[in-house]
């Protein structure tokens, strides 16, 4: 049900559908209430399976954002863009991601504020979608932030 309404929007390509289908079902192996493989590492080392599955999620926050990138910026899934439009979309989109993590663990060679936590985590959000201002937005709080 999913492929088809996002196919309903203009310029959303077929292979960024599927895969963001694809993706999401990757991730079911960390989300819990499925969370096979969080569950499998909790019962090797002996830990709660839950605070495990929640502790996974925590840490791979960003992953579950990658398939919202596949369908903003089709150029990443390397179907028909040119080099300058991968690299173009591919640069804020590791530096979003690394954003967002960062963000969510708080700590960047010290503990991050939670105010600096936000700032960096709408700054991640904005370098993950294709757009020069936000790029430049999501660009210089990280800057500020990561230079501070």
């Amino acid at each position: 049900m999913t492929a088809p309404a996002l196919l309903a929007f203009n310029n959303v390509p077929v292979i960024a559908a599927y895969m963001f289908l694809f993706y999401f079902g990757i991730m079911a192996d960390i989300t819990p209430p499925i969370a096979l493989a969080s569950y499998a590492g909790a019962g090797l080392a002996d830990a709660n399976p839950f605070q495990t599955g929640i502790e996974s999620v925590r840490i791979a926050v960003g992953g579950c954002l990658v398939p919202y990138m596949f369908v903003l910026s089709p150029a990443l899934l390397l179907e028909t863009a040119e080099i300058y439009e991968l690299i173009l979309a591919l640069a804020p989109a590791v530096l979003g991601m690394y954003c967002i993590g960062t963000g969510v663990i708080g700590f960047i060679e010290k503990r991050l504020h939670i105010i600096s936590r936000i700032i960096l985590l709408a700054a991640g959000i904005g370098l993950l979608y294709n757009n020069w201002p936000t790029d430049l937005f999501g660009l210089v709080v990280f800057l500020s932030i990561f230079i501070h």
